[in-house]
């Protein structure tokens, strides 16, 4: 009896922890990624604070759990939580697009353009993930483009650091 129910337990324990380290080494890694980005970009102390949401208690174990854990069960039973961690995540930090998004009293959206530090912020997160996730900046841009809400001057400010071009996108298939 004792050991139907200590073991489980235990096995339970053992992959929350290892989805804690292993979130923060994704996380720490991730960090340096946009750190040297950010350098590069010219914005040195924006790669200090990228993402510092991330340590908080409620957003840090959210994160580990949803993203790490291999029990799709837990992972059901925690979307709406990590749905609305993430909502949050990106409502606090201003290099997410979707801080500068918005919805008027009578539910016009408003997009509005990106200051300089947080579009450079952007570009550098997004270089940093996609050098984690060994994918292709400029294809997943591709995809995701219409989806990215950008006011049409920090559009064309993001396409043109990343060096995107719509017609060279539309001929591979993306558009």
């Amino acid at each position: 009896m004792f050991v139907d129910t200590w073991l489980p337990a235990r096995m339970r324990q053992w992959r929350l922890t290892q989805s804690v380290w292993m979130f923060l080494k994704v996380t720490m890694i991730h960090k340096w990624l946009v750190f040297r980005e950010c350098w590069k970009l010219g914005i040195p102390a924006r790669r200090l604070a990228h993402d510092w949401d991330k340590f908080l208690p409620g957003c840090w174990i959210d994160y580990a759990l949803h993203g790490f854990n291999g029990d799709s069960q837990a992972n059901v039973v925690s979307r709406q939580s990590f749905d609305f961690v993430r909502f949050m995540h990106k409502h606090r930090n201003d290099h997410h697009w979707q801080w500068w998004v918005g919805h008027s009293d009578d539910g016009k959206c408003l997009v509005f353009e990106m200051s300089d530090g947080a579009r450079k912020e952007m570009v550098a997160d997004w270089r940093a993930a996609a050098q984690q996730k060994s994918n292709g900046l400029l294809s997943w841009y591709g995809r995701m483009r219409n989806s990215i809400q950008l006011h049409p001057v920090t559009r064309a400010k993001v396409e043109s650091e990343l060096r995107y071009s719509v017609k060279c996108e539309s001929q591979r298939g993306y558009q």
